[in-house]
């Protein structure tokens, strides 16, 4: 029986060396894995687990071989999202930039599963990751036979010699057309290959949790994250563009506190300007009433989240505010 897949993680000749042994050491198994496609094509004699090649392949990283036959439009939950690079990021972006190397795991600050970084791109065209070797600066197409930093540290500049980086002190490697043409292919592919995930039919319409506390349940209404106490997202219905629910309910509830705000503020500082026709006694009484919706309408959410945070013990961002 023979069976190609497509690997999710490889990124590097010693990725294919340890996927290579890692699966040809497998009983009846006999596997030829191929870096620039990143694809494995398996050979065996009797019908190949699929489940059990990557059961092997999560012993010596974050690989996976991909079903050729799974359907497109099945939901995967982020923490088993894998990065074709190998790279995460927050989708919450709390720490700016700052990317992780290990999948499944959670954002340090909001406690939301890390993602992979491709997601981003495919969000965002405009942005372009860290350059790597299969990432290359766009001009190096133009600048065969010339130099360049292996470390990047001047981003997409090219050097006339072969000497040692000004910055880091490394030797120069040189842009050769089999580096420019690898790197092109791997863009590709991370590119076209990456797709934001989509709902089955049972999940359009109903809400989830986005940081997945209960994996993926979902549920009928808004009701809040029993777990964090977060907002629920909803999923699109079918044929329904996605909207973000959560940010109206925002703006809505901003718009609503600025409007009793200002009173508040004009009344407490206003009095260094001007003397109200009123006691102090009276204003702390008009402040107070006008502080009630703020508080209780538009801040409610925030202790609702913090209580639920400190009763599970699942802390975030709201605990620590």
């Amino acid at each position: 029986m023979h069976q190609k897949y497509k690997v999710l993680g490889m990124t590097c000749s010693g990725c294919q060396k340890k996927i290579s042994e890692k699966l040809n050491s497998l009983e009846g198994i006999s596997a030829e894995i191929n870096l620039e496609e990143s694809t494995a094509e398996i050979h065996s004699e009797q019908e190949i687990n699929l489940s059990q090649l990557n059961q092997a392949l999560s012993e010596i990283g974050n690989y996976k071989l991909e079903d050729p036959k799974k359907s497109d439009n099945t939901f995967i939950k982020p923490q088993d999202r894998v990065s074709p690079s190998s790279v995460y990021y927050c989708p919450m972006e709390c720490e700016g930039d700052k990317v992780y190397f290990q999948q499944g795991k959670r954002c340090p600050v909001c406690n939301m599963f890390l993602v992979p970084i491709e997601e981003k791109l495919a969000k965002d065209p405009n942005y372009k990751p860290t350059y790597s070797s299969t990432n290359l600066p766009e001009n190096f197409k133009n600048h065969i036979g010339k130099y360049y930093c292996p470390m990047f540290c001047e981003d997409d500049k090219v050097y006339d010699e072969k000497t040692d980086c000004p910055v880091c002190n490394m030797h120069l490697e040189e842009i050769t057309e089999d580096l420019v043409k690898n790197s092109i292919s791997q863009s590709h592919h991370h590119y076209h290959e990456v797709k934001t995930p989509k709902v089955t039919d049972d999940m359009a319409g109903r809400y989830y949790c986005p940081m997945f506390c209960e994996g993926d349940k979902t549920y009928d209404s808004n009701v809040g994250c029993p777990v964090c106490g977060m907002d629920l997202v909803k999923y699109p219905e079918k044929g329904e563009e996605e909207s973000d629910d959560t940010y109206s309910i925002l703006k809505r509830k901003f718009i609503i506190s600025l409007a009793f705000t200002i009173p508040v503020f004009v009344l407490s500082m206003g009095g260094m300007l001007i003397d109200f026709p009123f006691s102090h006694d009276i204003q702390g009484v008009v402040e107070l009433i006008l502080t009630l919706p703020v508080l209780f309408y538009s801040g409610w959410f925030l202790m609702k989240r913090g209580w639920v945070s400190f009763k599970t013990w699942n802390l975030n961002n709201v605990s620590s505010g």
